[in-house]
């Protein structure tokens, strides 16, 4: 087997982990969560603030998305089960877009602006 040439999902979210939190923003990993009809859902990246509360979620991709329904992701039961958190939520697709949003967090010292 060759050593692949693409980067994985996983290695995005454990760069942009690291990333954040060397920014100093409280930002944890496979943050599991328990929705009202018993099912859970586990955000890839959660911001919380200084008390333990969530701020944000980031939702992390390898790579863009092509969705079949109307709305793209917020549209999908993930993208819905999210966003009714009334939390900003941050769809990331690749280190490109990774690295975008370092940069911009660095610059305003925020991750949902």
């Amino acid at each position: 087997m060759n050593e692949p040439t693409w980067t994985s999902e996983f290695e995005v979210q454990a760069w942009l982990w690291n990333a954040l939190r060397e920014l100093g923003f409280n930002v944890r990993g496979e943050v599991k969560y328990r929705l009202e009809d018993r099912a859970y859902c586990r955000f890839d990246l959660a911001e919380f603030d200084s008390a333990g509360l969530l701020v944000g979620v980031i939702e992390v991709k390898a790579r863009p998305v092509k969705h079949r329904t109307a709305g793209g992701w917020k549209a999908t039961r993930q993208g819905k089960r999210y966003t009714a958190l009334n939390v900003p939520v941050v769809l990331i697709c690749g280190m490109e877009q990774a690295e975008s949003l370092v940069e911009s967090a660095r610059a305003c010292g925020s991750l949902f602006t």
